[in-house]
């Protein structure tokens, strides 16, 4: 008792315990009854008044994140103890003011506004909403989602702050810098939220969400070596390779397994094709194998792709292409012949039909670059003495940066037009890993090329970054 009058139980870690026990039982059943055991420590320490909330800074939101773990071994093994518990913690996080099933609440001001801690304590609420039906839990869930989406992502998709406070806090809303702070950290659990709200709803903006911030934000965190990853990355800044044991490093590989689940998804109906990505997809229905095989190609203005059925048997379904927002309507054809699909409300071109082994369906889009501009001002008593105005560059659902500017710099002016700003870009020559390159082309000095953001610069450690572009109008 007190130890807890000088410092705080450091729950996270039985949090991540139970996670990872509860994963380890899907292979030896031993797993579970430890997982169990961590669960009725906590029951035990917790149910009859001594509250959770105060035993975790932030305001009690490093406890929340106990909501998901103590959901899923209820939903393990049936005993509505840990429910109750997750629900007492969430009633005590109310009581405290906390905001976290107040739809209209910004998530700055959310307890610390903490990212990481809100966007797991919000996957938590999901899989409570799953056990109790309770609709005020997903209706808050996606508010808050919608709220990160729309005010607290750099162009790159990770949720960011730390500027104007601490380095792993939400940033209020309107507030703008072009170093803005991303921990690899919340970019994970950002993924995870995005993957839940979608495996519950089906929505293709959820699978929007997550394209972004995987193929701009996580892997720009990740370093060409395959093992070390930025604690934080910046739009405009340098790579920096964090430390051995700093949790972003494992934050960012679980991050890209959740890239693998996400990639493809089955449904009632049959299999749902969520990322434009290489892959192999293989489920199970019917007791047949269902085998499909993705290729992606990105050219000058156009991406094309085709998925290959490369099962054994024949297999009746629909098979769903999510429409992405970067690229027009998709045209698709099965064996070279074109076919009318169906858009359904969800964002999704969804085509039945008898699949038989050697099938392949071949789908193109075009896409366009597309400059997007911000003007950051700031006003004091209704007078505007600051205006600076940037712009960033995306090309399908790639965002790009450049690195030094010829060779040393880290800022420079650029003059682009604002009627046509695309006009001064061209799609370069340069190989390129994931997207095409481009060529920004301005009278009077060489050409500066653009990358994806997670090649810019280089993708190792010290490389330098620059997504958002001081920009004079003309």
């Amino acid at each position: 008792e007190s130890a807890s009058e000088v410092r705080t139980w450091d729950l996270w870690v039985h949090a991540w315990m139970i996670l990872g026990l509860l994963r380890a039982a899907e292979i030896e059943s031993q797993g579970r009854e430890i997982a169990v055991r961590i669960g009725d420590l906590l029951v035990d320490t917790f149910e009859s008044g001594r509250s959770v909330i105060e035993q975790g800074n932030h305001q009690g939101l490093s406890s929340t994140i106990l909501l998901e773990p103590l959901a899923l071994l209820s939903a393990a093994t049936g005993d509505r103890r840990y429910t109750v518990l997750a629900l007492k913690i969430l009633e005590e996080a109310e009581a405290k003011g906390l905001g976290l099933l107040e739809p209209s609440r910004d998530v700055a001001e959310i307890g610390t506004g903490k990212a990481y801690q809100i966007l797991w304590t919000l996957q938590g609420m999901l899989a409570l909403f799953r056990l109790t039906d309770d609709p005020r839990l997903v209706q808050a869930v996606r508010a808050h989602h919608d709220n990160v989406d729309a005010h607290h992502l750099t162009p790159l998709g990770g949720p960011w702050g730390g500027i104007a406070g601490h380095k792993e806090v939400f940033n209020a809303k309107g507030f703008f810098h072009p170093e803005g702070i991303v921990e690899t950290c919340s970019t994970a659990t950002w993924l995870s939220l995005s993957y839940e709200l979608f495996r519950l709803t089906g929505d293709g903006r959820y699978a929007e969400a997550f394209e972004n911030a995987f193929l701009n934000s996580l892997v720009g965190a990740a370093d060409e070596n395959g093992s070390d990853w930025c604690y934080f990355t910046f739009p405009n800044g340098r790579r920096n390779n964090t430390y051995h044991w700093a949790c972003c490093k494992s934050s960012g590989a679980l991050a890209l397994e959740n890239a693998s689940a996400m990639a493809a998804t089955a449904n009632d109906h049959g299999v749902s094709i969520n990322l434009f990505l290489p892959a192999r997809h293989e489920f199970e229905r019917d007791g047949k194998s269902v085998i499909f095989r993705q290729s992606v190609a990105w050219a000058d203005g156009e991406v094309t792709g085709s998925i290959a059925f490369e099962s054994s048997e024949p297999c009746e379904m629909t098979l769903s292409l999510r429409q992405p927002m970067w690229g027009e309507a998709l045209a698709i054809s099965v064996e070279g012949v074109a076919v009318a699909a169906e858009m359904d409300d969800r964002g999704f071109w969804n085509l039945k039909r008898n699949w038989n082994p050697g099938d392949t369906l071949e789908w193109r889009a075009k896409t366009s670059i597309r400059v997007h501009p911000y003007t950051q001002t700031i006003e004091h008593h209704g007078q505007e003495i600051v205006r600076k105005d940037f712009a960033y560059v995306s090309c399908g659902p790639w965002v790009y940066a450049a690195s030094l500017f010829d060779g040393f710099r880290k800022e420079e002016t650029l003059r682009l037009p604002k009627l046509l700003p695309d006009s001064v870009l061209r799609f370069g020559p340069k190989s390129c890993q994931f997207g095409p390159s481009l060529e920004l082309l301005l009278p009077g000095r060489a050409s500066i090329s653009l990358l994806p953001y997670a090649e810019a610069g280089g993708r190792h450690d010290a490389a330098w970054r620059t997504t958002w572009l001081q920009v004079a109008w003309q």
